[in-house]
């Protein structure tokens, strides 16, 4: 057998696993996902672990807003999602490498970030690659 499991199973996995974030249904998203789940927020230090500890955490969170999926790309066990959070506070924009194992979510790595000031517009004048 080989090391990966089927690409377009592991397609179909990521694309239900993203329509049950999009829709808000943390059941889906529980069923989907490996007991061992690992969740890792670089940016914080913070890892959750457990599927029952992530679903905790995301209960104590609240749906506070809406996720749209607009980006989805990978092959065999590794997958890059691209997303963006919609809420009150405004949008972020959310990057998720999602590891499986077994027809599962067994690792989530999530990265955010927030509207930043024009990177453009505050170069020189004279851009070139002279």
């Amino acid at each position: 057998m080989p090391r990966y499991g089927s690409m377009s199973a592991n397609r179909r996995l990521m694309e239900r696993y993203w329509a049950a974030a999009e829709a808000n249904d943390p059941d889906a998203m529980h069923h989907l996902r490996d007991e061992a789940l690992v969740v890792d927020f670089p940016q914080t230090g913070e890892r959750l672990s457990g599927r029952d500890v992530v679903r905790a955490f995301e209960e104590g969170h609240g749906s506070g807003g809406s996720f749209e999926l607009t980006r989805l790309t990978g092959e065999g066990d590794v997958w890059v999602a691209e997303g963006l959070m919609r809420s009150g506070e405004g949008v972020t924009h959310v990057v998720s490498i999602t590891e499986l194992r077994d027809g599962r979510v067994v690792r989530s790595i999530d990265y955010f970030a927030g509207p930043l000031p024009s990177m453009v517009s505050a170069a020189p004048e004279d851009v070139s690659d002279e």
